[in-house]
C-alpha cells in the first residue's frame, strides 16, 4: 500500500485525519452518507510521511455512518466512519 490512514471515530465537530504516505502528491478526500451522496470533497497536497488533516466543516452534519474515500496516486482506502452530535 502507499498510504495508510488514521481517523478520529467517532467525530463530532470536526474530523482529523492522519494519512501516512510513501509518496508526495494530490490527495483527494470524499466523504459519503450511508445512501452513497457525497456530503464532502476536499483536496490536500500530500508529502512522503505523517499529514494530519482538519476538516471543520462537518458540524452540521446529521449523526449516522459514513464512508470516507481517501486517494492519492491511484491507490485509494475506504473507512467507515461514526459521526455523533
Amino acid at each position: 500500500n502507499v498510504f495508510s490512514v488514521k481517523a478520529n471515530n467517532p467525530f463530532n465537530t470536526k474530523l482529523q485525519l492522519d494519512v501516512q504516505s510513501s509518496t508526495d502528491g494530490l490527495m483527494d478526500i470524499k466523504l459519503m452518507d450511508s445512501y452513497g451522496r457525497m456530503v464532502l470533497r476536499k483536496s490536500f497536497s500530500a508529502t512522503r510521511g505523517n499529514n494530519v488533516l482538519f476538516i471543520n466543516d462537518v458540524s452540521n452534519l446529521p449523526a449516522g455512518m459514513y464512508i470516507v474515500t481517501i486517494s492519492i496516486s491511484n491507490q485509494t482506502i475506504q473507512q467507515k466512519l461514526i459521526k455523533n452530535n
